[in-house]
């Protein structure tokens, strides 16, 4: 063990464990620094490449553009923790893609978290250690599901949360991703991940893993 993780070894969520990590966007790339921060293996899926426009809102620098996003983030992620325990695929995740009991949804479209849903719905339904947390992020809020394997309320909660892309309100295309609210989805969805891993540990509801989480940007009207 490195000295790394001695601030929070002992820590009751802290151990080897793998997580999938289904894009690598505005919430993906922050969740993949945080999580393997915290001592997690990640395996991570996306197709897309760094644009100089991704900057604002997702972990990626001017020396980024042009790479693929999981080639960058998995450089970022070793100059950050000296961690290679990083497994990155440059491709879309889809029906046939593997699953992970462990699953973190971080896409930009409906379409790709249903698949993924559904990929790991059929692995790991009735399972008490598996569990699916999808971030939906905005410029000034965040909502965050989470699914468990033995939860079947939970499950079906976040079967009604599914709708179709078309479904989707426009909003301003400069609008759409902040840095600070990237990263504090990223942080609010590793934080309710080691609460559910105590849970597990515990064998009891000791910490609070809500079915769905939501935060607005506060925000002071004066008349």
């Amino acid at each position: 063990m490195t000295q790394r993780f001695d601030r929070f070894k002992d820590a009751e969520w802290f151990g080897d464990k793998t997580v999938l990590i289904g894009g690598c966007g505005g919430i993906g790339s922050w969740l993949s620094l945080f999580l393997s921060r915290a001592g997690f293996t990640e395996v991570i899926y996306d197709d897309d490449k760094v644009e100089e426009h991704n900057i604002g809102g997702q972990l990626y620098g001017i020396k980024n553009v042009g790479s693929t996003k999981v080639d960058a983030i998995a450089e970022i992620i070793y100059q950050f923790t000296g961690d290679r325990r990083v497994h990155v695929f440059c491709s879309r995740m889809n029906k046939t893609s593997p699953t992970n009991n462990y699953a973190f949804a971080a896409f930009d479209n409906m379409k790709a978290r249903k698949e993924m849903f559904e990929n790991w719905l059929e692995s790991y339904e009735h399972e008490k250690d598996a569990v699916f947390i999808d971030g939906r992020l905005t410029a000034e809020s965040f909502q965050i599901f989470i699914a468990k394997g033995n939860d079947p309320i939970s499950i079906q909660d976040y079967k009604n949360s599914l709708f179709d892309d078309s479904e989707v309100e426009d909003e301003p295309c400069t609008l759409k991703q902040t840095t600070h609210m990237a990263a504090m989805i990223a942080s609010y969805m590793t934080g309710l991940f080691t609460n559910f891993i105590v849970n597990i540990k515990e064998d009891m509801e000791v910490r609070q893993v809500p079915n769905l989480h939501t935060f607005y940007l506060p925000n002071l009207y004066y008349e």
